[in-house]
C-alpha cells in the first residue's frame, strides 16, 4: 500500500508541475518541486529501509494529507498568478546598491555576532555544558533585543553568502562569515544553522549558477553533516572535553541524530495517526506570532509554538515535529489544512513572481530563496508559526520594496 501511495504522489507532483509550465509559460523554480521532492525522497527511504531500523510504518493517511496539502499550495499559487496585477517592467538593469549593501551587512554581521557571543560567554561561564541545549540559554539568546539581533544577523549573513564572489572577496568579508556561522551554531538549532547555507545554494540557482553538480551536491551533504557534528561537539569542546573528537561512539551518536532529523517529521506524524491522540495545544498555535502580539496588546500571555509531547518513532528515538502538513492537520483538521496550505501557496508563488519580474533585485531573490528553504524543511516541520521566520521574510521584502522604489544603481 505504501509504495502505491508513493507512486500516486509522484504522479500528482509531475502533473502539477506540468500544469504550472503551461500556466506560467516558462520553466520555473516551483515551490511544489521543493516541497514535494524531499517528501518523495524521505518516504521512499522509509519504505526501503524503515524496517531495518525498526521505524514506525508509513500509513496511507499521511499520503492523503500530503496530497491535499500539496494540491492547495499549488492551487493558491496558481490563483495568485491570476489575481495579483502583473507588471512586466524590470526596474533596473544593474544590481541595486550591491556594494554599499554588502558593507552594511558585513558591519551588522560582525557587531551582531560579537554581541551575541559575548552574551553567550556570560551565560556559559561557570555553567554546565548542557546549558547549550537548555530553554534558559535559548530564551536568553533568542528573545528580547538578542532575538532581534539574531534576525538581523541571519538576514545579513545570508545576504553576504548569497552575493559572495571569490575574486572580489576581502578579509573583512571572510571574518564576517566565520563569525556569523560560529554565532548561529551556538543556538543548537539545525534549521537556523542550515538556513544561510541552503538559501545560498537556492539563491545562486535562481541567478543561473550551476549548483546541482555532483561536486556541489556531495559538498552540500558534507557541510550539512559537519553542521550537525559541530553543533553537538561544540559544547564539549568549549568545556575542554576534546575526547569526543576521537570517540567512535560519538560519531555513531551523530549519525543517529542525522537519521532522526531526516525521518522525524514523517514518522512522528505516522505515529500520531496510529495512536490518534488529542493535541495538547489549541489551533491558534499555527498563527502564534499573530496571536501572541494580540494577546500581549490585551495584557495576556502568549503561546509557545513548540509542541509539548514527544512520540516514539523507533528504538530510543522520539520526535515532536510532524511535517508542515501534518502539524497543520493535527491542530486544525482538514479545514485548517486546506485554508493554511492555500495561503502558503498564494504567498510562495507571489514571492516567486516577484523574483522573476525583478531579476536584479537581490532582496526579492533572497526572499524567495528563504521561502523555498522552508518548503524544503516542510518534510520536518511547519516553520511559519515561529515569529522570527515571519519577521525575517517581512523585513527582506520590505528592504526589497524600498530598494525597488529608490532605484539606486551603483556606478563603478
Amino acid at each position: 500500500m505504501a509504495i502505491l501511495c508513493w507512486l500516486i504522489s509522484v504522479i500528482q507532483i509531475v502533473i502539477l508541475i506540468l500544469c504550472e509550465r503551461r500556466i506560467f509559460k516558462k520553466k520555473i523554480m516551483s515551490p511544489i518541486l521543493f516541497l514535494g521532492f524531499p517528501f518523495l525522497a524521505i518516504t521512499l527511504l522509509s519504505i526501503c529501509f524503515g524496517s531495518i531500523f525498526n521505524f514506525v510504518s508509513l500509513t496511507k493517511e499521511i499520503f492523503i494529507i500530503w496530497w491535499i496539502g500539496i494540491f492547495f499550495v499549488w492551487f493558491g499559487g496558481v490563483l495568485s498568478h491570476f489575481v495579483i496585477p502583473k507588471k512586466n517592467r524590470i526596474y533596473s538593469d544593474f544590481p541595486i546598491s550591491s556594494r554599499k549593501t554588502r558593507r552594511i551587512c558585513i558591519a551588522i554581521t560582525i557587531t551582531g555576532s560579537i554581541s551575541i557571543l559575548m552574551r553567550a560567554y556570560q551565560l556559559f561561564w561557570g555553567a554546565s555544558v548542557h546549558i547549550f541545549a537548555s530553554n534558559d540559554f535559548s530564551a536568553a539568546l533568542a528573545q528580547g533585543v538578542y532575538g532581534w539581533i539574531r534576525i538581523a544577523l541571519l538576514i545579513c549573513l545570508t545576504y553576504i553568502l548569497c552575493t559572495f564572489k571569490i575574486k572580489e572577496t576581502t578579509l573583512i568579508e571572510v571574518i564576517a562569515v566565520i563569525l556569523g556561522i560560529a554565532t548561529i551554531m551556538i543556538y543548537q538549532i539545525k534549521g537556523v544553522t542550515l538556513l544561510p547555507l541552503v538559501v545560498c545554494v537556492l539563491y545562486r540557482y535562481q541567478s543561473g549558477k550551476k549548483v546541482f553538480s555532483t561536486k556541489v551536491i556531495l559538498g552540500s551533504v558534507f557541510i550539512a553533516a559537519s553542521v550537525f557534528f559541530i553543533a553537538y561537539a561544540l559544547p564539549y569542546v568549549l568545556s575542554g572535553d576534546y575526547s569526543v573528537l576521537t570517540d567512535s561512539e560519538f560519531y555513531k551518536y551523530i549519525g543517529e541524530k542525522i537519521m532522526k532529523y531526516c525521518w522525524a517529521g514523517i514518522l512522528a506524524f505516522c505515529k500520531f495517526i496510529n495512536i490518534n491522540i488529542e493535541p495538547s495545544e489549541p489551533w491558534y498555535i499555527l498563527i502564534s506570532p499573530i496571536y501572541n502580539v494580540l494577546r500581549r496588546l490585551w495584557d495576556g500571555e502568549g503561546t509557545s509554538p513548540v509542541t509539548s509531547y514527544f512520540l516514539e518513532i523507533g528504538p530510543d528515538i522520539t520526535s515532536n515535529v510532524f511535517t508542515i502538513f501534518g502539524t497543520i492537520y493535527i491542530f486544525s483538521s482538514y479545514l485548517g489544512l486546506i485554508l493554511i496550505s492555500f495561503i502558503i501557496g498564494f504567498f510562495a508563488y507571489w514571492s516567486m513572481e516577484l523574483a522573476i519580474k525583478n531579476p536584479n533585485n537581490e532582496w526579492y531573490k533572497l526572499g524567495y530563496a528563504m521561502f523555498l528553504f522552508y518548503m524544503v524543511m516542510g518534510i520536518f516541520d511547519y516553520f511559519f508559526y515561529h515569529a522570527y521566520v515571519l519577521i525575517m521574510l517581512v523585513l527582506v521584502y520590505f528592504i526589497g520594496f524600498k530598494a525597488k522604489r529608490s532605484l539606486r544603481v551603483e556606478v563603478n
